[in-house]
């Protein structure tokens, strides 16, 4: 026989046994492990109470970085592995990179329309660029808001704070707020955006925490009739005026100011301006200036809470980083952001890197993501149309990353041997990473550096004996801030008194 008949039947075979041969379907691989549920309701328990806790205990249980719940057939992946995150919500974005769609807080509350919750689509992306259009252009962010401009903010902070020390969770809020508020619409925070505000900061956390309401599990009871005696409808309809407030309010500031011929620059009159702009763009604008001023404030404040925390806890790092502002700055400026770009403040940014390490203010990820299409990775099924949630904390704490992770140390990030960088999840990952990360960044170094400059921070607490980072933390939903701890406040000396005032005539 001829070695062309030879090899024509080989490949004959080979094409025969590719056709008539099972071929393994993408259902057939095993979803990833997890606990035990129930008949019918499969781990409804288990997702009434997600955390990160929960979220390491299945991991330990199972052995598997990737772990899935199933409620009412609905399935729930939890991602405990950084590396595992990257591979999907950044590798593979096209499957991951939609939102869930949830009953309660984006239906009947209003969530859905903030860029956090949009739909993977034409309206994410244009909302992301309106968003870096500003921010990606320098010339632009200088008129609206320029580092002169959030320096002033950070001083008005240090004078408040100097003057009202005990009121430090508002000062932060009321200064984080109105250097976003300054960005979105050009306007100042009074007492009734400053109160809707810190209202939705609050519901916000409530009504995004896994299990939030009994709506959720059964969305058909969302059509129930607004007279229905169910807590979850009266609750909806107030959080959705605080939200509606919150979003309208500033935004009619904004189009008043533009018919007197007053406004501000600022993101809102700068697309409102645009030549014909019709309802629907209006809309669009309206939303997206909300999220700006909203999201940023939403991170930015735990995140400092955080770091006044840790100071009151550590006053040995806090003294060094004294050292470290006095030598550059000899005692007779604030720290600027020239000096974070030259390097002369190193230890001060590892300090900033490690706040956000210690308590991450999206533990769980802020807001999940759902598959578009079946997948599959490392042998496991990842259903079209699961809800994957990234464990943000967990990535921070991993012993295999972070030395004695629990412990508030920004050596970890002096050196050549530093640890890597914790910002990046914090401020999301891939096609919905945030996009004002750079500013949010440099909203918390300016704070840290000024405050450093000029304050002591102490305990009130007479123990010195420090617990695990997550006792000192709520972290039950998708926003983590500081459990309320007392501390002293008080200015370095007279010439830090001289620096504030004198900063702020």
């Amino acid at each position: 026989m001829s070695p062309l008949i030879l090899v024509s039947l080989a490949l004959l075979l080979v094409i025969l046994l590719l056709v008539l041969l099972p071929r393994r379907s993408k259902n057939s691989f095993p979803r990833p492990p997890g606990p035990k549920g129930l008949p019918v309701i499969g781990n409804l328990l288990e997702s009434l109470s997600l955390s990160p806790s929960s979220f390491a205990k299945w991991t330990a249980e199972t052995g598997s970085p990737i772990v899935s719940l199933n409620v009412f057939g609905q399935t729930i992946v939890i991602l405990n592995s950084w590396k595992v995150t990257s591979e999907l919500l950044e590798k593979r974005g096209s499957i991951y990179s939609d939102r869930p769609k949830p009953v309660w807080c984006g239906e009947l509350i209003g969530w859905k329309s903030v860029v956090l919750f949009a739909p993977y689509g034409e309206r994410l992306r244009e909302q992301r660029r309106l968003v870096r259009g500003l921010i990606d252009c320098r010339e632009h962010m200088e008129k609206i808001l320029s580092v002169d401009e959030m320096g002033r903010h950070w001083k008005e902070f240090l004078g408040n704070l100097l003057r009202e020390p005990e009121a430090l969770d508002r000062h932060i809020h009321n200064t984080s707020v109105g250097i976003l508020l300054q960005l979105s619409h050009g306007i100042s925070v009074d007492d009734h955006i400053q109160q809707n505000t810190d209202s939705a900061m609050k519901q916000f956390s409530i009504v995004t925490a896994p299990g939030a309401s009994i709506v959720d599990l059964f969305p058909p009871l969302q059509y129930l009739p607004k007279w229905f005696p169910a807590s979850f409808i009266k609750q909806a309809a107030e959080y959705a005026r605080v939200l509606a407030d919150m979003v309208d309010v500033p935004h009619s500031i904004v189009k008043q100011h533009l018919n007197e011929s007053t406004a501000n620059p600022s993101f809102t009159s700068t697309y409102l301006q645009q030549d014909n702009v019709t309802p629907e763009q209006e809309e669009l604008i309206k939303w997206t200036a909300a999220s700006i001023y909203f999201g940023g404030s939403n991170t930015s404040v735990p995140t400092l809470l955080t770091f006044f925390l840790a100071m009151s806890l550590h006053p040995e790092v806090q003294r060094r980083a004294q050292a470290e502002v006095d030598a550059v700055t000899g005692g007779t400026r604030l720290p600027t952001l020239e000096d974070r770009a030259h390097g002369r403040l190193p230890y001060v940014e590892a300090i900033v890197q490690e706040t956000f390490r210690w308590n991450p203010a999206t533990p769980i990820g802020g807001s999940f993501r759902e598959t578009t299409k079946d997948d599959v990775y490392e042998g496991y099924l990842i259903p079209k149309g699961s809800i994957v949630m990234p464990n943000i904390y967990g990535f921070l704490h991993d012993p295999e990353t972070y030395k004695d992770p629990m412990s508030f140390n920004p050596d970890r990030f002096m050196g050549k041997d530093r640890e890597r960088d914790p910002r990046p999840p914090c401020f999301g990952f891939g096609r919905r990473a945030c996009p004002a990360l750079g500013l949010g960044e440099t909203n918390v170094f300016l704070a840290v550096s000024a405050t450093l400059a000029t304050f002591n921070i102490t305990s009130k607490s007479k123990t010195k004996s420090q617990l695990p980072s997550h006792e000192y933390f709520t972290t039950g939903g998708t926003i983590s801030r500081p459990k309320p701890f007392n501390c002293n406040i008080r200015p370095r000396n007279e010439r830090a008194v001289t620096l504030i005032t004198a900063e702020n005539d």
